[in-house]
């Protein structure tokens, strides 16, 4: 067994001679020792103090010693606080009554000091255990939260990746559907991208996604606006309550925020610097239409963008609010 560390032990106890006795032999195990004298005082320093364990006397003039461990337990804090009773006699239905409060444990008094020390060992061993125990169980639900966070993120540019996506998607379908408003979707492209890899490597594409998705994440204005990474050099927005004529001054604005990066596309057929082309599609759900068909939608207006001769948007004709 592990040494136990050094404790508080809170001492209650209203006989004199029986709380000296108890702290010399508290003292002698290195441990910090504290000393109530009544019921009251002792509730009033648990609380303060917080002690890592109490020996607790059973009767006492004005509540007993059972009172004041029900009275504690109630409080969290106290939940994993072990708490001995220390009795004049073996009396079982009030033992019963003790454990039932939230006893670990009792001693009678005047046992064997041995005895007294076990005990207390003991408690003080199951307290950090249990802690211990709590504290990994933390921990790996911290780490378990940061990894499923870490899976819903592009590795490369740090926004939300296609799983992020379409669970935002869905989320936010849904929700457009109960309120009966209106979600728009925004399917964006780097235009001439592979010509940009061929020519400058992929190094510099990757830097390039970098600063594009940063400069598309700063125009996400409202918390209900997100930008992902959707796959390649193509990134996807879903915008909340927003109509075609909305969403349209969105992607302007994300368009423009690339141009003003100024980034060198030697490759480019448009002009010297990186550009954007995009596709929007804006519904208000109903029962027949798709997540499906409204990213469809988004996808081919993309694509008309493209043919129309890059770096601008087009708004699909087939649906929109």
């Amino acid at each position: 067994m592990e040494e136990p560390r050094q404790s508080k032990i809170l001492i209650v106890e209203d006989e004199q001679t029986n709380a000296l006795i108890t702290r010399r032999l508290v003292k002698n195990l290195g441990h910090i020792d504290q000393v109530a004298t009544n019921g009251y005082e002792a509730i009033g320093m648990a609380t303060a103090e917080l002690p890592d364990l109490i020996l607790m006397d059973i009767m006492m003039p004005d509540i007993d010693g059972i009172e004041v461990t029900r009275q504690l337990k109630r409080r969290p804090e106290f939940f994993n606080v072990p708490v001995i009773m220390v009795t004049g006699a073996s009396d079982a239905k009030l033992l019963k009554e003790a454990f039932d409060a939230g006893a670990t444990d009792y001693v009678t008094k005047g046992s064997n000091p041995i005895e007294l020390t076990t005990r207390l060992n003991s408690a003080l061993q199951l307290k950090y255990e249990v802690e211990q125990r709590m504290l990994r169980e933390s921990q790996l639900e911290e780490a378990i939260n940061r990894l499923e966070q870490l899976s819903l993120l592009d590795q490369l540019t740090g926004i939300g990746n296609r799983r992020y996506f379409d669970d935002l998607y869905d989320r936010q379908w849904r929700a457009a559907k109960r309120k009966h408003c209106s979600i728009a979707v925004v399917m964006l492209d780097v235009d001439d991208f592979k010509r940009y890899n061929d020519t400058l490597g992929h190094p510099a594409g990757d830097e390039c996604l970098k600063k594009v998705a940063n400069a598309l994440n700063k125009e996400m204005r409202r918390p209900s606006d997100s930008v992902s990474r959707y796959g390649g050099e193509e990134f996807v927005a879903i915008l909340f309550d927003t109509d075609a004529r909305g969403a349209l001054e969105v992607a302007e604005r994300m368009r423009k925020a690339i141009h003003k990066m100024k980034l060198h596309h030697p490759g480019s057929r448009v002009c010297d610097f990186v550009t954007l082309s995009g596709g929007i599609a804006c519904v208000i759900p109903d029962g027949d239409l798709t997540q499906k068909q409204l990213l469809e939608s988004a996808d081919k207006a993309l694509y008309q963008a493209k043919e129309n001769g890059r770096d601008r948007f087009s708004v699909s004709a087939q649906i929109t609010a």
